[in-house]
């Protein structure tokens, strides 16, 4: 039986629960990939064939228009040989810019702002276990890293990382820091590697910080490898000798105006920041139930003396809980002034567990 990971988009003409989400325009797109690792003598910069890539899962994509759910991908699959687990979720072409979702999401939806661009689910797995079998004595290890632009949902090339033996040296290991970022390998068969994340990537030919601005965001590594942990700093991979590990470091690319980021252990993301709202209204950073086309997070005329003195084009809603407040929404009549303009189409992303 196929079995679904904890993400699936929900999109546009649906309702849910006592929520409506207007039709939306755009088509969401999705697709299962796996990592594979450089390979010989390839390099990531330049990226030549053989180098570190996502591989598309055979029969694993498609798209719809608005409206239909998403399939979240396959918990497990095995390609080849051996099995590959989902590592991320990646989800662009919002509003608010991209968002990442982890296998630890489990409950609960995430409204994300439709706006012009159509939505792109991917799906990103790594082989389990951090590497192949060992067929030498020592064992020839090393960590295969990349980086991940979160706002393009693919690999880039930049210079990202400085790599640092012993881990406590207080400056980068010439050789190891050129082969992490020109080849995508750090060997680790003798000694422990510090591999320290750029907080800024740089452009290989200017070594100027890259032109559209990102910024680190975590790392990511292959379920179920030992041997590693994210060090006293979060932009700090350490990795001991005669480990395996394949991981990225993901990037994130600046929120847009009025949304800032947020990270946790289940989604980064850019959210909504809470505006002071112009007197007579209050804000409300959820979705008023009734509404018919109001996304969370708004300003909200407020009646001055309860419920009946709404002006006109609104009606008074007191379903809000704790604590229960008496609000003004569209009535659906006439058309509302929003501040800020009225509210685009939303998306929801939401668990799917079968």
């Amino acid at each position: 039986m196929k079995m679904y990971l904890p993400v699936a988009a929900l999109i546009g003409c649906l309702a849910l629960a006592s929520f409506s989400f207007p039709c939306a325009a755009q088509t969401v797109h999705y697709q299962g990939l796996y990592y594979q690792p450089g390979t010989g003598t390839a390099t990531r910069i330049p990226r030549s064939t053989g180098g570190g890539a996502f591989v598309p899962i055979p029969n694993d994509s498609g798209s719809d228009p608005a409206g239909p759910l998403v399939p979240a991908g396959l918990t497990l699959f095995p390609p080849i040989n051996p099995t590959y687990a989902l590592a991320y979720t990646s989800i662009t072409g919002t509003a608010a810019g991209s968002l990442v979702v982890f296998p630890s999401y489990a409950s609960g939806f995430i409204p994300v702002t439709v706006g012009t661009q159509d939505i792109y689910v991917n799906y990103f797995y790594f082989l389990i276990g951090g590497g192949p079998p060992c067929t030498g004595t020592p064992c020839t290890t090393g960590a295969d890293i990349d980086e991940f632009n979160e706002a393009s949902g693919t690999l880039a090339d930049d210079l990202f990382v400085s790599v640092f033996q012993p881990p406590s040296a207080s400056s980068a290991d010439p050789a190891l820091t050129h082969s992490g970022n020109y080849e995508g390998v750090v060997n680790t068969t003798s000694n422990n590697v510090r591999i320290n994340a750029d907080q800024v990537p740089l452009n290989p030919a200017s070594q100027a910080p890259v032109a559209d601005g990102l910024l680190f965001d975590r790392w990511v590594a292959g379920p179920g490898a030992t041997g590693w942990a994210i060090g006293s700093s979060a932009n700090d991979l350490d990795v001991n000798s005669q480990t395996d590990v394949y991981a990225l470091a993901l990037y994130r690319a600046p929120c847009p105006s009025g949304y800032s980021w947020t990270t946790s252990p289940t989604i980064n993301q850019c959210v909504q920041t809470k505006p002071k709202c112009p007197a007579g209204e209050v804000w409300v950073p959820v979705k008023v139930p009734g509404d018919p086309g109001a996304t969370a997070g708004r300003c909200i005329v407020l009646p001055p003396r309860g419920c009946g003195s709404c002006p006109q084009g609104y009606k008074c809603s007191a379903t809000l809980n704790d604590p229960p407040i008496p609000i003004c929404i569209p009535n659906g009549t006439n058309p509302p002034s929003w501040p800020g303009g009225r509210p685009t189409p939303s998306v929801s992303i939401v668990p799917n567990i079968r």
